[in-house]
């Protein structure tokens, strides 16, 4: 990912903070895609995440913008599943996107 993709800049960071901002969001996706791989075939809330991988201190939604981004990136999928979460409001459940190789037309028609 380039540098501006993965933090979200709203607070008008530049230069150095910028990329300091950025490489610490890009390593918070990494860190859950990692997770997520760990986990085939199983769901998860960002809640979830939040709890297994963070101190309280790291804000919720930096958990969020992660599984957005790799929502986005096409890492992860969002499903219809809810689950009642810790403010007592449902959430969403995502899970690792299954790899589909493909196969050559060769392979298809069997060549």
């Amino acid at each position: 990912m380039a540098i501006g993709q993965s933090f979200h800049n709203t607070i008008e960071a530049r230069g150095a903070d910028l990329k300091h901002l950025d490489a610490r969001a890009q390593t918070q996706e990494q860190t859950i895609l990692n997770f997520f791989r760990q986990h085939v075939g199983r769901m998860f809330t960002p809640s979830e995440i939040h709890q297994r991988l963070y101190s309280p201190s790291t804000p919720l939604t930096s958990v969020r913008r992660a599984i957005t981004n790799l929502t986005e990136a096409g890492h992860i999928t969002k499903t219809d599943v809810r689950t009642l979460g810790p403010y007592g409001v449902n959430e969403h459940c995502w899970y690792l996107r299954p790899v589909v190789k493909k196969q050559s037309q060769l392979t298809l028609f069997g060549g």
